[in-house]
């Protein structure tokens, strides 16, 4: 067979040499790449549990979000000693991470494409999968945000929590730390005031739809630290140029944020420590490789199911739309499964034309009129559930058109479904019936064929070989008629399975208004 060149390494070496690039030298590797990002492979998680088979100490993952050119990477840099790129603009595409050790455990450093770029594909949801991934693998999040804190970054968090709710991606709580950077007031209780309306924010919101905030991320009264610009400038009295360089103090207060990671010159833990003992033991993030592929599977789930969950920009457009829904539902639940409503409507003119058919009437003509009925019945139903919901929005003027719009679409597909199923159980009763009248019309036959004969043969008796030969020729012509009804409707496993999936779905829709 053909050969790989001799100067190619083989995988297993390929992989130690990698394994050993990250981490002995310390170097970046990529998890998420490409446009659209996609997770990275079976070899990485193969390097990974290498890694994880040489060192026994526990797993602790921090991760940093905020807005592109915020220095993210930087702060990274500095805090835990990492080689991310940094530059002006977009240095970051995608999601990278860094291994090294720390206070005696394996850390391990995520640094994420910046959010509110103009460069990424999806907007507000691409946003929502950065933040989202981020908090759904880490232990300790640093939300690195240049200024005070902003009304905007608190709706994107808000739109998480709702997101992470619903697409059950998270096995830990999440901590929590906003780092603030070029802060020239660093005084006691600054954005103190700030912090304490953000959480009560992000609690009301939560209260809104159900959830607590307390069960789904950690957000104390430390959770602020405040940063000094990192760089200073001047003009050089020489040259007349712009120089710059990186401030004592900057550095200072970097050492001092990584003590309040790590604990250190203090009595009391520090955020590394502070995880509560289940989600030490959460088996997700219990070595390198097992991380990895829950890291893997929460992208494919946020790739997935995220747009459908993380395009709204605030919780208040969340709220309009649970409100819509909600209403929606008791509307269509009133008017199918109400009294005198759409379900028991198409019971009654069913049963009446099945009755109709058993009565040997001509089944076209109940078709036709069944059909007819059925139509009034639905446009009736559609047109009173419009109505209400008409009604019920004039109360509600802040609904935006595109918002109204969608439930009245909505509204109507509870009505369809069930105008589907009607039609469905009468299409079985039709071809009942029409068997039935087939079979029918087959004894009349034989017993007119019959008669016919005895009156030819002047009531002479009829041999048995001939009745035989008689009844076989006229049973084949039935036959033949029958094959070629049942060709005309017969039905490909596409169109069973459609069939299949219209009731299901009926059943479970029904299922659902019921609750």
């Amino acid at each position: 067979g053909v050969r790989p060149p001799a100067e190619l390494p083989d995988p297993a070496r390929l992989k130690r040499l990698y394994g050993d690039w990250v981490w002995r030298l310390n170097c970046p590797m990529q998890l998420l790449f490409g446009s659209p990002l996609r997770s990275a492979g079976q070899f990485l998680v193969e390097v990974l549990r290498d890694l994880g088979a040489q060192s026994c100490s526990d797993l602790f993952v921090i991760s940093v979000i905020g807005i592109q050119s915020s220095a993210k990477s930087t702060l990274l840099n500095y805090l835990f000693g990492c080689g991310f790129a940094t530059s002006s603009g977009r240095c970051t595409r995608g999601l990278y991470c860094s291994l090294l050790r720390a206070q005696g455990r394996t850390l391990l450093v995520m640094d994420t494409e910046g959010l509110m770029s103009l460069e990424a594909e999806g907007g507000d949801v691409f946003d929502g999968q950065m933040a989202l991934m981020a908090m759904a693998c880490s232990h300790l999040v640093l939300i690195n945000h240049k200024g005070e804190l902003s009304r905007q970054l608190q709706d994107l968090l808000e739109v998480c929590l709702f997101a992470m709710q619903h697409l059950k991606v998270c096995r830990i709580q999440p901590k929590l730390l906003f780092v603030l950077r070029d802060q020239h007031d660093r005084s006691d209780g600054v954005h103190g005031d700030a912090l304490r309306l953000m959480r009560k924010h992000l609690a009301e919101a939560s209260n809104h739809l159900d959830l607590r905030l307390d069960e789904l991320i950690s957000l104390d009264a430390g959770s602020v630290f405040l940063l000094p610009s990192a760089f200073a400038s001047d003009l050089d009295p020489n040259t007349g140029r712009e120089v710059r360089w990186s401030t004592e103090l900057f550095a200072q207060e970097m050492l001092r944020l990584r003590r309040k990671i790590f604990g250190e010159d203090s009595g009391a833990g520090g955020l590394v420590d502070a995880s509560p003992g289940d989600e030490k033991g959460a088996p997700e993030f219990s070595t390198l490789p097992d991380w990895c592929l829950h890291a893997m599977s929460v992208w494919r789930v946020l790739d997935r199911y995220g747009p459908n969950l993380l395009h709204y920009k605030t919780i208040q457009e969340i709220e309009v739309q649970k409100e819509l829904e909600d209403l929606v539902k008791q509307i269509s639940t009133q008017a199918i499964n109400g009294e005198s409503g759409l379900a028991s409507e198409t019971k009654r003119l069913l049963a009446m034309c099945t009755q109709r058919l058993s009565d040997s009437e001509p089944s076209e003509q109940v078709d036709t009129e069944f059909r007819s009925s059925l139509a009034t019945l639905l446009e009736n139903c559609m047109a009173k559930s419009l109505a209400e919901l008409d009604r019920c929005l004039q109360a509600r003027s802040k609904i935006p058109e595109a918002r109204r719009e969608e439930a009245k679409r909505k509204l109507r597909m509870p009505t369809e479904y069930q105008g589907d199923l009607a039609r469905y159980t009468w299409t079985l009763c039709l071809s009942e019936a029409v068997d039935r009248d087939h079979l029918r019309a087959l004894k009349v036959h034989f017993k007119k064929t019959v008669e016919e004969l005895w009156q030819a043969r002047s009531g002479q008796s009829l041999p048995e070989e001939q009745a035989r030969q008689m009844f076989a020729a006229e049973w084949g012509a039935f036959e033949d008629k029958c094959r070629e009804r049942f060709a005309r409707t017969e039905k490909s496993r596409r169109q069973l399975a459609e069939e299949v999936c219209l009731v299901f779905n009926h059943v479970l829709r029904q299922h659902r208004h019921e609750e």
